[in-house]
This record gives C-alpha cells, sequence and structure tokens, in this order.
C-alpha cells in the first residue's frame, strides 16, 4: 500500500499489516489523449504538461553533475515535474518502458528541488516504484527535461 507522510511530504509503499490513517477519496478515470507522449529518438513530448524530457536517462552522479550533464536547454526536473513521468500501471520501472528508455537502474533520479527542511538534501523520485524522499549529496541518475 501506499502512503503518503503530510509531515515532510515522503511518499512510500508500506506493509499491509501496517496501521496508519486512511483518507478515502473516489477516482473517477479521465479523457487521457490516447497519444500523451510523444516520442522521438532522443526525446519524449508530454502533451499534458507540455514538458519535454531526454529519452534516455544519464549515468549516476553527483547533483551538480548530473544538472551538468543535461543537453543544452534542458535541466534538472523539479521533483513535482519529475513524478509526472511515474505511471502507476507499471512497477519497477514505474514508467513505461516504451515511451522512456531503461537506463538499467530504477534507483534514485535527482530532482531540482531542495528539501525545505534541510538544504543541504534533494528531493530524488526512486522509479522502482515511485517513491519520493530528500536525500543528501549521493551518486544517483538523471531525466532532463525543459
Amino acid at each position: 500500500s501506499w502512503s503518503v507522510d503530510f509531515s515532510d511530504g515522503t511518499s512510500d509503499v508500506m506493509a499491509d499489516a501496517t496501521l496508519l490513517a486512511a483518507r478515502c477519496v473516489k477516482w473517477v478515470p479521465s479523457a487521457q489523449p490516447p497519444s500523451r507522449f510523444t516520442v522521438s529518438a532522443s526525446t519524449v513530448i508530454d502533451a499534458v504538461t507540455g514538458l519535454e524530457w531526454q529519452r534516455v536517462a544519464g549515468t549516476a552522479s553527483s547533483v551538480s553533475a548530473a544538472a551538468a550533464s543535461c543537453a543544452s536547454g534542458f535541466r534538472l526536473p523539479t521533483e513535482k515535474e519529475l513524478t509526472t513521468i511515474i505511471d502507476i500501471r507499471f512497477n519497477n520501472p514505474a514508467y513505461d518502458t516504451n515511451v522512456f528508455l531503461p537506463l538499467g537502474s530504477t534507483d534514485y533520479y535527482w530532482s531540482s528541488t531542495v528539501n525545505a527542511a534541510n538544504a543541504s538534501q534533494q528531493w530524488v523520485v526512486l522509479f522502482n516504484g515511485g517513491a519520493t524522499r530528500p536525500m543528501p549529496s549521493s551518486s544517483f541518475y538523471v531525466r532532463c527535461v525543459r
């Protein structure tokens, strides 16, 4: 089951036996355009968000090296932008591999969003299931956007 910690905004998968408060919602399927993504050899354009993504993720590096590795005109995505490519129909990776080419890892991916509670941490997205959390500087992957 998915959980969201409203004190810090993190989300994660929890064991079903874990006792947590529940917020009930009604899901009404939206009419997504049949071709949400326009895919080319090197980029993906998202018709819903208007963002253009580099189709292939960059290799693991520090956040500054990850930002520098983005092609001209591209940048690190915000945490919210990065979560828009999560597709709940998929797991490990939590995105459509016909759209975004897997790098071979579903590990953490950098965002440009700094943790408001600790400026030495950046928000990252774990693409094995779509969890988000702030992490200290380390070696994570990058998927650039513009």
